[in-house]
């Protein structure tokens, strides 16, 4: 299963530490703002051949 929309309600989850969207070639846009996640230590887009757009 790949991984091909992320709602940009994630963007409240303050205490998301790793972040994993390795192999979803589907993902296109990456819409969620990442910039608030004080915690955030790991954001892997590993294999994401089509993300083109981050904000």
């Amino acid at each position: 299963m790949c991984l091909v929309e992320i709602s940009r309600s994630v963007g409240i989850l303050r205490t998301l530490l790793p972040w994993n969207c390795r192999y979803s070639p589907k993902l296109i846009e990456l819409l969620v703002d990442v910039s608030g996640q004080k915690h955030l230590e790991k954001l892997v887009l590993s294999s994401c051949s089509n993300l083109s757009i981050l904000p």
